[in-house]
């Protein structure tokens, strides 16, 4: 399935996930004029009932060509995915994923020229308490994936440009 170019283009990512489904469902039902894309690491885990209402692009948010590849087109990315989890067997995991892809997917947007972004994400996302794997340089657990968003974002909508 390819996106049709005269419609709005929403790219979901962590769109498997448990609140990233429903946000997929309810795309599908109030904005029937969108089409909506998924990036996702498994296709096997899209819902069967979603699976030919959507356009699924295979990889994670570590590949960078993929993610290039999602966000071609796209008008709004809503980013629900993240490692959010009490613990990893690696800690710097959480800064790789919650931090350090997150940044290159907002340089990927911005490349594309995506309008909105939407950042949906949890206490979780910095990894476990003490770690130090995302959280402010100051040790606050204010993550630094969240100030490098808010910031990015928030520099945009001074431009003209969407931000939540």
């Amino acid at each position: 399935m390819t996106h049709n170019r005269s419609m709005k283009c929403a790219l979901v990512t962590g769109g498997t996930g448990f609140i990233g489904a429903y946000v997929v469902r309810r795309l599908l039902e109030e904005e029937r004029g969108t089409w909506v894309r998924l990036l996702v690491r498994n296709p096997g885990r899209v819902p069967e009932d979603i699976r030919g209402a959507v356009e699924v692009v295979p990889g994670d948010l570590l590949d960078r060509a993929a993610v290039r590849t999602a966000v071609e087109g796209a008008d709004t990315v809503l980013h629900l995915a993240a490692l959010a989890r009490a613990w990893a067997p690696d800690p710097s995991s959480f800064h790789a994923i919650n931090v350090g892809a997150l940044s290159a997917l907002l340089e990927e947007m911005d490349r594309a020229g995506v309008q909105r972004f939407v950042h949906v994400s949890t206490v979780m996302a910095g990894g476990p308490r003490g770690s130090g794997a995302a959280n402010g340089a100051n040790g606050s657990r204010t993550p630094r994936y969240g100030q490098a968003a808010r910031s990015r974002w928030m520099n945009r909508s001074q431009d003209g440009h969407g931000c939540l």
